[in-house]
């Protein structure tokens, strides 16, 4: 995987069996350029794909950043031909 990350390896595996029990999770990765983020965000991927999660990746863009919401499509796009498989909970 990613040397010198295995905490953050170890808690994105969590995180990930959380998310197949229901129990909901959150990852934000942040930081200064160049500490890794990529990188630890495609090992995210990759634990996530091993485990038949399905991946919906969105990329921010600087020219974008005054534009509310302006990745939600890139995001929501793809899951709206699964719309009436999600569980009603209301």
């Amino acid at each position: 995987m990613l040397l010198g990350r295995s905490r953050q390896v170890e808690e994105i595996g969590q995180l990930l069996s959380d998310a197949r029990a229901r129990r909901g999770r959150a990852l934000l990765v942040s930081g200064e350029s160049g500490i890794g983020k990529t990188a630890l965000l495609a090992c995210a991927r990759e634990i996530a794909c091993d485990a038949g999660i399905e991946v919906i990746q969105a990329v921010g863009v600087e020219a974008e950043a005054k534009l509310p919401f302006a990745a939600l499509g890139e995001v929501a796009g793809p899951l709206l031909d699964h719309l009436g498989e999600l569980e009603r909970s209301f």
